[in-house]
């Protein structure tokens, strides 16, 4: 049974392209992209929580950007959407507080309150969900579950919302199985994986491996450069290309400098959604050379294009990785685990059409009708 027409949701994400609390212009574009879709079949409404002041360490080191930070956040408006703004001075946990207060006049307009991640957003609405009677459900994406044992407190706090949410929508089976074990009691968990907008047009095939994120010790492109750099001593033919910016760039260009790779390794720094399928549709390969990860959405980019995927065993990658045949995944995490799925990419002749293929299932106008059905079971 679909949802009736006058069912209405609450989308709550920090998540959200353009959000001046992100140096990265396109961050959360997949969610953004998945309400877009879902608005053809019912009302969504978005809000965007903006903390008004920076970290407190860049208000001291550098109060002269700071400044210009604030200004920008205090003017933040996300196009035709709400920003909720709110004064970091408490700690995250009170700030979900305070943001539930902020939106619980909102939240009774609203069939269902929809967070994305735990933390302030899934707090937020679970709060807000105490105080309104409005059911929840939260998304969780990523490193946030996967690095939570380091974090007792919020270990805690994240079972808390899991046992109280109506739904907890995970983007992996890895993370499912997590989210579980951490609320230590039965809860409604279910994956619905991220999803692209649009299938890419088809590689052309050239010598090009590529990398597709932010050049941040999280994505770990340094382990990347090593094992292109051991890699190009036996097939010298190909070409490196990473897409994205981050404060290791200049890191990454000493590297790069070091080990003699300066006219194989480019930078192509930030790529808008308009032009990003001409990276994927020149490349031989994507590789993900991540420490953690939730479920990324450049393996579905990537695949859409014809591209097999290069990577060691992440959060849901080898979940939809097959061995051979969409892929490869590093059986450990080395320099030499890396180089060695690369030398067998490079080797292999891939079925394009079968890649293409598997990531069609994954597009939005299919992946927003679980979400769809997920409202729809909620009592």
């Amino acid at each position: 049974m679909r949802m009736n027409h006058k069912s209405k949701v609450l989308i709550i994400s920090h998540l959200w392209p353009g959000n001046p609390q992100s140096s990265n212009p396109l961050s959360g574009i997949y969610v953004y992209e998945q309400v877009e879709e879902l608005r053809k079949l019912i009302e969504v409404k978005v809000l965007v929580p903006v903390s008004i002041f920076p970290k407190m360490k860049e208000m001291i080191l550098n109060p002269s950007s700071a400044y210009k930070k604030i200004l920008k956040r205090s003017f933040y408006k996300p196009n035709n959407e709400q920003a909720v703004k709110y004064l970091p001075l408490f700690g995250k946990h009170i700030n979900a507080f305070i943001i539930a207060i902020k939106i619980s006049k909102e939240c009774k307009q609203y069939s269902v309150i929809h967070a994305h991640t735990l933390f302030p957003d899934g707090l937020s609405a679970c709060i807000a969900s105490a105080i309104t009677k409005t059911p929840f459900v939260v998304t969780v994406h990523g490193s946030e579950v996967m690095l939570i044992d380091n974090k007792p407190v919020n270990k805690i706090i994240a079972g808390v919302i899991a046992k109280r949410a109506k739904a907890v929508i995970s983007v992996s089976e890895k993370m499912k199985i997590k989210l579980e074990r951490i609320s230590g009691a039965h809860i409604n968990a279910v994956v619905v994986r991220n999803g692209i907008k649009t299938m890419f047009n088809m590689t052309d095939e050239s010598k090009t491996f590529l990398f597709v994120g932010k050049l941040t010790d999280i994505k770990d492109p340094g382990i990347l450069i090593d094992a292109f750099a051991k890699f190009n001593i036996d097939v010298n033919e190909f070409n490196l290309v990473l897409v994205g910016g981050g404060e290791l760039k200049r890191e990454m260009e000493e590297k790069i400098f070091n080990t003699g790779l300066k006219e194989k390794v480019h930078f192509a720094g930030f790529v808008d959604r308009e032009r990003i399928g001409e990276y994927y549709s020149k490349a031989h390969s994507l590789i993900i050379s991540s420490k953690s990860e939730g479920f990324p959405t450049v393996i579905f980019e990537a695949m859409s294009a014809g591209l097999p995927i290069i990577s060691f065993d992440v959060g849901g990658v080898k979940e939809v990785v097959e061995e051979g045949k969409t892929g490869y995944i590093a059986s450990g995490r080395s320099i030499d685990e890396l180089y060695s799925a690369m030398k067998r990419s490079a080797k292999t002749c891939w079925d394009r059409k079968y890649i293409r293929s598997k990531a069609s299932d994954y597009t939005y106008s299919k992946i927003v009708l679980k979400l769809q059905d997920i409202y729809s079971s909620i009592k």
